[in-house]
């Protein structure tokens, strides 16, 4: 039987059939190849991040132990000079010294005692100065007497500024204290007799 050749038309279908499958295939790999490379960019960010991470960890364990090391060395200096700070004397034992140096500079300062007092390992205050004054036989320093300036005593008979007295009369004030009763008692009269009408109006309604 001689076979039978297929149209123009139906070959051009197929043909464009085909066509379309190859670019469906094209875009499918394409699409596979973004997300590949999708992927592969999430996971260098994943892995720079937890580099990152890692760094900072390090960064922080580093100044961690630089700070306790800083805190041992400033311990280590503030008992060193504990233990360097001499132990202060005995009340005698600062009089003394204090009575020594006040034989060598008679005019010495309260304030330069004290400066020699803490390189020496004495307590020095106003007690031990007075005991060392009294040691050495010297005494309190006397003070200078101020003359006081009496004020200029007022001539006897004389008054002073301002507006003299007035001369009052007794009998004139008992006058003034009995007239002044007598009014009082009109008033109250004047009072009474108003209450008693008030009353009186009151009982007639």
């Amino acid at each position: 039987m001689p076979t039978r050749k297929k149209p123009a038309a139906k070959r051009k279908t197929a043909k464009r059939k085909t066509a379309k499958r190859k670019t469906a295939k094209r875009k499918t790999t394409k699409r596979k190849t973004t997300k590949r490379k999708t992927t592969k960019r999430k996971t260098t960010k994943r892995k720079t991040a937890k580099r990152k991470t890692a760094k900072r960890k390090t960064a922080k364990r580093k100044t961690a132990k630089r700070k306790t090391t800083k805190r041992k060395t400033t311990k280590r200096k503030t008992t060193k000079r504990k233990t360097s700070r001499k132990t202060p004397g005995s009340r005698a034992e600062t009089v003394a010294w204090a009575a020594r140096l006040m034989k060598k500079k008679r005019d010495i300062s309260m304030t330069e005692l004290k400066k020699l007092g803490k390189k020496d390992g004495h307590k020095v205050y106003p007690l031990i100065l007075g005991l060392a004054r009294k040691e050495l036989g010297w005494g309190r320093p006397k003070k200078k007497a101020t003359r006081r300036t009496t004020a200029p005593a007022r001539p006897s008979g004389r008054r002073g500024p301002g507006r003299p007295r007035k001369a009052v009369d007794p009998t004139a004030a008992i006058h003034a204290v009995i007239a002044r009763m007598r009014d009082l008692e009109r008033e109250a009269d004047a009072l009474r007799k108003a209450i008693g009408r008030i009353a009186d109006i009151t009982r007639g309604m």
